[in-house]
């Protein structure tokens, strides 16, 4: 009898330690609650500070981001920094570098419009967006 009551403790006390586990993880890691794995919120590899939002950049800013080290670009009144995605784009590194330093709108519509998985992960590259400036 006593056995049983030993393996019906250990059950009892393996199932309370792997919930009390699953709860502690829950709390101290958290979860993603359902953002998008691309959301990166580091530094850009560049040297650009990653910045928030509202940070408000001319085509004159734009234009000194015109190459593979920094590659900042200017889409549908929003400012990229692309550099991280010019050896990931799977398209190759020139659909990427061909809108370095300038509005790439156009050619980004060109090839992206209405295409969810693009637009996604374009926003993850948003530092801010475009005012008003002549063009460089």
């Amino acid at each position: 009898m006593n056995q049983t009551m030993d393996r019906k403790l250990k059950v009892i006390l393996s199932a309370v330690f792997g919930i009390a586990l699953v709860f502690g993880s829950v709390i101290a890691f958290g979860t993603n609650d359902g953002k998008d794995a691309y959301e990166d919120k580091s530094p850009s590899p560049s040297g650009a500070e990653a910045t928030a939002p509202e940070s408000i950049y001319t085509l004159l800013d734009v234009a000194k981001h015109a190459g593979k080290e920094s590659c900042w670009s200017a889409i549908r009144g929003s400012v990229y920094d692309l550099t991280p995605w010019i050896g990931s784009h799977p398209g190759g590194a020139e659909a990427v570098l061909s809108l370095c330093g300038k509005d790439g709108t156009e050619a980004f519509d060109a090839q992206h419009k209405g295409q969810s998985s693009p637009e996604n992960r374009l926003r993850s590259f948003v530092i801010g967006s475009l005012g008003a400036s002549s063009a460089p």
